[in-house]
């Protein structure tokens, strides 16, 4: 019973730090895709500006 214990506690504490591991590589991830949606972002707000321009100065 004592070794189910020991067991039992290894096993949470490993999968405790292998959580831990994953949730900062992917907050990290995250974290570095930001300035490739970030300058998605503006080349879509310049091409609708653009093309606001372009349709007004038709009409």
């Amino acid at each position: 019973v004592l070794w189910a214990a020991i067991t039992v506690m290894i096993k949470l504490a490993l999968l405790g730090a292998v959580l831990a591991v994953s949730e900062t590589v992917l907050a990290k991830m995250r974290l570095f895709r930001v300035p490739v949606f970030l300058n998605l972002a503006f080349l879509l707000a310049l091409l609708g500006l653009l093309s606001h321009v372009i349709l007004e100065v038709a009409q």
